[in-house]
């Protein structure tokens, strides 16, 4: 779970302190529009790592960002996409990670016929889909 925050940019703050007179009605009128706009929401992570062979890596990766990741998130309950590749440490080379609206967002038929390896099935090396509810949330 987490909670969304209005933050006011220091343009939006002039323009709303402007338009409140008296100091004690800025800040009850401020403390109601947060508590409006907190939104407490469960959010869930689809999570895929998988390998490639590193002749079939150039392609592979013009393929899965040009082609899959936009087939992908254009399904139902999908909210945006990244992929990471490794620098250091063992394992799979590539991650991609998905922001997702609930964990059934697999069972839906746009994402059936999205899903997959394609072309690069015979290929791809150890490929493991887990999905991930958030539990914790912080920013700096």
């Amino acid at each position: 779970m987490f909670l969304v925050v209005k933050k006011l940019f220091p343009a939006e703050r002039k323009k709303y302190y402007s338009s409140n007179k008296r100091l004690g009605s800025e800040v009850k009128s401020r403390g109601k529009e947060r508590k409006a706009e907190m939104v407490q929401k469960a959010r869930y992570i689809l999570q895929t790592t998988v390998d490639i062979p590193a002749d079939q890596e150039k392609e592979f990766n013009e393929w899965y960002n040009q082609v899959h990741v936009p087939e992908i998130i254009k399904c139902p309950g999908f909210l945006s996409a990244r992929r990471l590749r490794s620098v250091q440490g063992p394992g799979p080379r590539y991650i991609a990670i998905y922001e997702i609206e609930h964990e059934k967002v697999l069972e839906t038929p746009e994402f059936n016929k999205a899903r997959g390896w394609h072309r690069f099935a015979p290929l791809v090396i150890d490929p493991k889909p887990t999905i991930y509810q958030e539990i914790f949330y912080a920013e700096s």
